[in-house]
């Protein structure tokens, strides 16, 4: 379910007879807790960061936090910004253990997620995915605990171009009045 998005994506006649017979062999309680397992507090200051990070431009998501304490985090934000109305495509990344992890979401007439995430990839890292759900990995980087700044810009400049973005200055999806008045 979670790599079909619940179904709302394309599949073949097997895929869907595959979905099927894993349904009725799959044990409703052990889904449920995988479903529901309980989330750390690191977790959710994981996601305010991911909020706090995140620039639109135009229909395109950037969301680059300095850390996340697991690479379920990245897809899981990226899933969650790829639901913000007007965004069309999403690349969220995060420094993981020293390697910069990244996900990227496209909708339906967005483009393919894995030829976007190869041509930001493209001499950095490796990554590979589907149509509309790819990641990547660059090895190696942030021994301080943070994305080199070079880096950090390389990224945002290739994600914009490959996503045929002209304007490079984005917006915070949480400005940061509103971030400085709620505190």
């Amino acid at each position: 379910r979670t790599e079909t998005r619940g179904a709302r994506v394309r599949y073949s006649r097997i895929d869907r007879s595959i979905g099927l017979w894993l349904t009725q062999r799959a044990d409703p309680d052990l889904l449920s807790q995988i479903e529901q397992a309980p989330l750390s507090q690191a977790y959710f200051g994981d996601l305010v960061l991911a909020l706090q990070s995140t620039y639109l431009f135009h229909d395109t998501a950037l969301s680059l936090l300095p850390r996340a304490q697991g690479a379920d985090t990245v897809g899981e934000v990226a899933d969650l910004l790829s639901r913000c109305q007007g965004v069309r495509r999403v690349l969220c990344g995060a420094l993981v253990d020293g390697s910069l992890i990244l996900s990227v979401r496209t909708a339906s007439d967005a483009g393919n997620a894995a030829i976007l995430v190869m041509q930001l990839l493209d001499g950095l890292g490796h990554g590979g995915g589907h149509e509309h759900r790819a990641g990547g990995k660059i090895a190696g980087v942030g021994g301080d605990g943070h994305i080199p700044a070079e880096l950090e810009e390389e990224i945002c400049r290739r994600w914009l171009t490959a996503c045929n973005v002209e304007e490079h200055n984005g917006v915070r999806l949480v400005p940061t009045r509103e971030i400085l008045e709620n505190l």
